[in-house]
């Protein structure tokens, strides 16, 4: 009984050494040998598909060599020109308008051309990288100081902006984009410790104010300035004179609410700042003084 198995699957069994066989053949004629930066790998390549491939090599360096002529015809030159070695050098943060993104992504195209044909170690390849770095910045910061600095503080959204900031690649640390990058990522850094201490310090003068007996409706934004300056030495008060003069650029949010309260003191709100909980107790907010707000001078 065994050896009638055998005589029915040794047919079947030579069958398929011969077509493995067959199949062993024909994969080592349509075998190359590639090289890589490391090593050496064989790849099964079919024929069909080799001249496939031989024919897009053949179209993409026609594309290419179009491309080498466009650039050089009307690319490179107005390329250098936008993006040169002094607009790297000084070209800082900016709030983009829409007329300034256009201008960016048009130049993009520049870029994009330019980084599909040229050769990578020509220098208007490696100026074309670095004008990619350097729009990831003004980007980036952009979006940075609208959707963040110009709002009230989030501790989930600031933590990720630093991070974005962060990972970007080092661009020139004596170019102007870079000095502006990390005085915005000062400016977030410090922005909880800047808005307790604006409304520690907005607090304080108001409670002093009105236990004084002057009314906070008629208190002006120059008495607010005289009373801050008569304790400019306090390190509260540094803080806060910092905050409105050296570092008012990138903190537009803590600027502009200042400045709203020395309009209308009555506006005053520590919530409007920033909420109460990141400021553990620092503040407080008044409450017994604020029965004595309308007694006369």
């Amino acid at each position: 009984m065994k050896i009638k198995y055998i005589l029915i699957l040794l047919p079947c069994i030579i069958f398929a050494q011969n077509k493995r066989d067959k199949r062993d053949k024909n994969k080592v004629k349509n075998t190359e040998i590639v090289e890589t930066k490391n090593e050496q790998k064989t790849v099964v390549v079919n024929s069909k598909d080799k001249e496939e491939l031989e024919k897009l090599k053949v179209e993409n360096k026609q594309l290419k060599d179009i491309l080498t002529k466009v650039n050089s015809k009307y690319f490179i030159s107005t390329f250098n020109n936008f993006y040169s070695d002094d607009y790297f050098k000084t070209q800082g943060f900016k709030i983009l308008k829409e007329e300034d993104k256009n201008t960016i992504s048009q130049a993009q195209l520049m870029v994009e051309s330019i980084l599909a044909a040229e050769d990578k170690n020509s220098e208007i390849y490696k100026r074309a990288e670095k004008s990619i770095v350097f729009t990831d910045y003004l980007k980036a910061m952009d979006e940075v100081y609208t959707d963040i600095l110009k709002q009230k503080y989030d501790s989930v959204k600031v933590s990720s902006a630093i991070a974005r900031l962060h990972n970007l690649p080092t661009f020139d640390k004596t170019s102007k984009v870079e000095v502006d990058k990390n005085s915005i990522t000062e400016a977030l850094v410090n922005y909880k410790d800047n808005a307790c201490n604006a409304t520690e310090v907005i607090t304080k003068v108001q409670q002093g104010v009105i236990k004084s007996g002057i009314s906070i409706a008629t208190f002006k934004s120059k008495d607010f300035d005289n009373i801050i300056a008569k304790k400019k030495t306090e390190e509260p008060i540094i803080k806060f004179n910092e905050l409105m003069n050296e570092d008012k650029m990138f903190n537009p949010f803590l600027v502009d609410k200042i400045n709203d309260v020395k309009k209308n003191p009555t506006s005053f709100n520590q919530s409007t700042f920033i909420e109460e909980k990141y400021c553990q107790d620092k503040t407080k907010p008044l409450v017994e003084e604020a029965k004595k707000e309308e007694l006369p001078k």
